[in-house]
């Protein structure tokens, strides 16, 4: 099985928990970056993994980051969110950032990075040359850059990609207004009011809450 886009690499709905079966490159001492395409959809990155193909049975930091695409050419630029405490625990497979709220904006490209400190014996990440929209792999890192800056002896890749993931949501659809009918909370999707014997929809409510009035979302 080879890294499969939106399955494990980029942006993906479901976290993945197989061997990529990419080939392995420089981790430690690393700072790398793969881009990819938010789905159209997507608002939020909740989660962020790599594949761990060599570990040097070592505990470094790591870090995972979220870059826009607003370089020459697409290139990676400002660093828009950042995770940098991190523990890599032992063994191979997906090293996992989990909790995050990161807004991202649907059907735009953006490069999800790795750093990972360096490490006496070779820790690697999965890769593939093929496939996906590009990769840079920069050395002698001891933390994800801002903004990023490609090095003489940068390891780019224009097709290929990393085995990271980005885990995305989407916006919530619906209300956050609720009423109890029959002891079942039902979503209100609309409201309206009656006057004068026709029914209006309502734009907007609120509520006082000590002597201050609050919006209600409907």
């Amino acid at each position: 099985m080879a890294i499969v886009l939106g399955t494990s690499s980029g942006f993906v709905s479901v976290a993945p928990s197989s061997d990529p079966a990419g080939f392995a490159l420089y981790a430690d001492n690393c700072s790398n970056i793969t881009k990819h395409v938010t789905p159209s959809t997507a608002t939020t990155i909740t989660e962020v993994g790599w594949y761990c193909g060599t570990n040097a049975n070592e505990s470094p930091n790591f870090e995972v980051g979220l870059y826009d695409a607003l370089g020459d050419e697409g290139n990676a630029k400002e660093l828009l969110e950042v995770d940098r405490t991190n523990t890599l625990s032992s063994g191979t497979g997906w090293k996992v950032v989990t909790g995050l709220n990161w807004s991202v904006t649907g059907n735009t490209n953006y490069h999800l990075g790795v750093q990972v400190d360096n490490t006496s014996g070779a820790t690697r990440i999965d890769v593939a040359t093929s496939g996906g929209s590009g990769y840079d792999n920069d050395s002698s890192q001891t933390t994800l850059p801002d903004p990023w800056r490609r090095w003489e002896y940068s390891h780019i890749d224009t097709n290929g990609m990393f085995a990271i993931y980005a885990l995305w949501s989407a916006a919530a659809t619906g209300t956050d207004f609720q009423v109890n009918i029959g002891d079942d909370w039902k979503d209100v999707s609309a409201m309206q009011i009656n006057i004068g014997d026709v029914w209006k929809a309502v734009a907007g409510a609120q509520v006082n809450i000590g002597d201050t009035w609050k919006d209600v979302t409907i």
